[in-house]
């Protein structure tokens, strides 16, 4: 959804809420809708201090080296400032991030008739800043002689591949700027190439504003935390993984730190078919570390890490890769330690398709995912679904091409993979029994500051609007959900 200025757009994250909660969408674009705080420009590893300043130039090319390291590396560095504040058109501090979408335009042919490119391409949220004032922001200067790694950089989280000319192409980056939100400094982002096929991209400085590159962003209100399930992270030991080959070989996760998934292309092609299967257990409950039984769950993601580089330049992929939910239930680990799980015997003869109702529709997507990168797949519904009651047989995520990707597993030393769900942060069950009662009546009073007078530091709990302070409005909230000696209503806890 993109709007010059803020809109508003109804977005029913949750039944049972005291009124709808509402999702509003902002976007800052260099001289459009007021905006000129959006900053850019491009470094690149054969002159150290040399960059292009993307106001002073209509448009650059991005791109990087051959995969024996001969080309030259031509990265992109963009910030959109001012974008966090308590005015008309920013983003409040601490809301969640529903989505955020990073819009980059291609020039036409006769700019350059290499102007378009197959990808893939990269961003990642930059962790050190930037100053495109300074000719010495460079490779070197800044990041180092090896350029931007994952001490300058956090893994990247978005991509672009397929790129047309005259022709706007946008990538999900909602979980760098959901850090943001959360308190992470905003730095920008870099535009990484993970290809020799280089992409002309319009800067800032393009004479046409409408074709500069655009931040979009959709969000709540609704502050919320992260319940983060990965095996070994403090404590979670609930992770089932499976590699599952077409030949038949089927192993644990357990066995590897990276390796493929891939897809089997056009006859007599011998690339094998493998698949990953996944699942998360004990994801529901009171206890720290859980979702609350009844909480609203505003997102979630199931996220897998790409291979280093270093392994091969082949790590990456343009995609894409999807995740289905398995719609039968198997034994996921026997006696021996074994998967129970077979590509024919237990899918059938054309192994896991929806058409032989063993796996569900596409739930989410991803492509363009370079090395070290992280793939967000969004699974709300399907998390909800488990929470409400639905039987979880666990996820499979396929390639959707020939396009073969290294992630990591389960093995000592591997990234395995998270399930990031986001529920609010702030609910009127203030002591968090599941009563909205008087004991949370009592808390809410203690805190109570009035209008405009900002609550003691412990009191952020019953500053229910995000407002800043605990007034007639954040009790009004309370009031709808009070339940007394019953269970509150979802959203409510």
């Amino acid at each position: 959804m993109s709007c010059r200025a803020m809109c508003l757009c109804s977005l029913v994250l949750a039944a049972g809420l005291p009124g709808p909660i509402t999702a509003e969408t902002v976007s800052f674009q260099n001289g459009v809708g007021g905006y000129e705080s959006g900053v850019d420009i491009r470094i690149n590893d054969d002159v150290l201090t040399l960059h292009n300043k993307g106001s002073a130039v209509q448009y650059y090319w991005i791109d990087g080296d051959q995969s024996n390291g001969t080309e030259i590396n031509y990265w992109g560095l963009i910030r959109f400032d001012g974008i966090f504040g308590t005015e008309a058109g920013m983003i409040p501090p601490g809301a969640t991030i529903v989505s955020a979408t990073l819009e980059l335009t291609t020039p036409p042919t006769s700019v350059s008739a290499d102007v378009i490119s197959g990808g893939p391409f990269g961003v990642a949220r930059l962790l050190r800043p930037f100053d495109e004032t300074q000719s010495t922001t460079g490779w070197g200067t800044v990041f180092g002689t090896d350029g931007p790694d994952l001490t300058d950089i956090d893994r990247p989280a978005g991509g672009y591949r397929n790129l047309l000319a005259e022709t706007t192409h946008g990538t999900n980056i909602t979980p760098i700027v959901q850090a943001w939100s959360s308190g992470a400094p905003n730095y920008g982002v870099v535009l990484i190439a993970a290809t020799s096929n280089a992409w002309m991209i319009h800067t800032t400085g393009a004479v046409e504003p409408t074709v500069r590159p655009k931040l979009i962003v959709e969000y709540t209100r609704t502050p919320s935390r992260a319940v983060l399930f990965q095996e070994g992270v403090e404590g979670y030991t609930g992770t089932s993984m499976i590699f599952l080959r077409m030949d038949g070989i089927t192993a644990p996760g357990e066995e590897y730190v990276t390796e493929y998934l891939d897809k089997r292309g056009a006859e007599p092609d011998t690339t094998n078919t493998v698949h990953a299967l996944v699942k998360f257990d004990e994801l529901f409950g009171n206890g720290t570390g859980k979702v609350p039984p009844l909480a609203q769950i505003l997102k979630a993601y199931l996220v897998v890490t790409t291979a280093p580089r270093s392994e091969s330049y082949q790590t990456r992929t343009g995609g894409p890769f999807n995740v289905r939910q398995l719609l039968v239930d198997f034994n996921w680990t026997l006696a021996d330690g074994a998967p129970g799980l077979r590509f024919w015997s237990d899918f059938g003869e054309n192994g896991p398709t929806e058409e032989g109702g063993t796996i569900g529709p596409v739930i989410a997507s991803a492509e363009s995912l370079i090395w070290d990168s992280q793939a967000w797949f969004e699974i709300t519904d399907t998390v909800k679904g488990w929470q409400a009651g639905e039987v979880d047989k666990g996820l499979i995520i396929e390639s959707a091409s020939d396009d073969g990707w290294k992630i990591h597993w389960l093995k000592e030393g591997a990234v395995p993979p998270q399930l990031v769900v986001l529920v609010p942060s702030r609910v009127p069950d203030l002591n968090g029994d599941t009563y909205v009662d008087q004991a949370d009546v009592t808390l809410f009073v203690n805190c109570a500051s009035g209008p405009a007078i900002p609550y003691r530091g412990e009191c952020a709990m019953a500053d229910l609007d995000s407002d800043q302070d605990v007034d007639q409005v954040d009790f009004g909230i309370l009031q709808a959900c009070y339940s007394g000696t019953e269970v509150a209503e979802p959203g409510c806890l």
